[in-house]
């Protein structure tokens, strides 16, 4: 692992600290799953593209800054500019989000936000656990799946992807 890529890792997993998912599981599990898919499915280790992917949702759910992203050690350009565009800004519809997502044409944040769609929107991951011993999803989770499988279907168009998944 690249000094960059530790630094990242350190970073999200303090932002993340006490954080937990639906399921019940530790949060910071989330972006790790998002950098191994992302790795496992390209065998790259870009450690730009795999520390957005790491870090992808810190300002939307720590009280990090970008300024405090911008203090890692070695961050780039090109990693908070994915970051910002991977925040939805209060008030932004989903639907708006996406779109301003895909307007941008960039590739790492359109990545990342496709395998962290492909995660979230796996449902089994949430159900027979601790947290959650039903096995059936709620209706509330139907229409955060649906949501979710919109989303990906724009961005997989943009990329050029014809499948939901090579995860």
């Amino acid at each position: 692992m690249s000094n960059l890529l530790e630094r990242c890792l350190s970073f999200a997993l303090q932002a993340h600290e006490g954080q937990v998912d639906k399921a019940g599981l530790p949060y910071i599990l989330h972006p790790i799953h998002v950098m191994m898919a992302i790795k496992k499915a390209y065998n790259d280790h870009n450690e730009e593209l795999l520390c957005v992917a790491l870090l992808h949702d810190v300002m939307e759910d720590s009280p990090a800054t970008v300024n405090d992203l911008k203090s890692i050690q070695g961050m780039t350009q090109r990693v908070i500019e994915s970051l910002v565009l991977l925040t939805r800004k209060k008030g932004q519809s989903y639907k708006d989000y996406i779109q301003e997502l895909i307007d941008s044409k960039n590739w790492y944040a359109l990545m990342v936000k496709r395998y962290d769609l492909l995660h979230n929107a796996d449902l089994t991951r949430l159900y027979n656990t601790k947290a959650n011993p039903y096995s059936h999803p709620s209706s509330e989770d139907v229409k955060r799946y649906e949501k979710y499988i919109r989303a990906l279907k724009q961005i997989n168009a943009e990329l050029g992807i014809k499948e939901y998944s090579n995860v």
